[in-house]
């Protein structure tokens, strides 16, 4: 009777895995969220130009938080590029129609 050696732990742990998905599901989230404030100028976009650097670094690191083949990261780029879009816009509309201000292109 032969015996075996026990297997060597794993080298990363799932608190890693978690904390990598939690990058990427921040993303999303702060995208989804500076989506549905974009009327609210300064805490809209900011919340999308975060989600739109959040999403960015997990892409380029690798860590997608995939869920059935769609990865989260992307969303949250895509979601945070649209509220932040969508926030300016809407701002520079706002003061275009209510203030009389019209942007200076240099």
């Amino acid at each position: 009777m032969a015996t075996e050696a026990p297997a060597a732990p794993p080298a990363e742990t799932p608190v890693i895995y978690t904390t990598r998905r939690g990058i990427a599901t921040a993303s999303f989230c702060l995208g989804l969220w500076g989506s549905l404030t974009f009327w609210w100028f300064p805490f809209g976009m900011w919340l999308g130009l975060i989600a739109l650097a959040l999403g960015t670094f997990a892409n380029w690191r690798g860590w997608r938080a995939e869920s059935n083949g769609d990865s989260l990261a992307c969303a949250g780029q895509i979601l945070g590029a649209l509220a932040a879009t969508a926030s300016y816009t809407c701002c520079r509309i706002f003061q275009y129609y209510f203030e009389g201000y019209t942007p200076v292109w240099p």
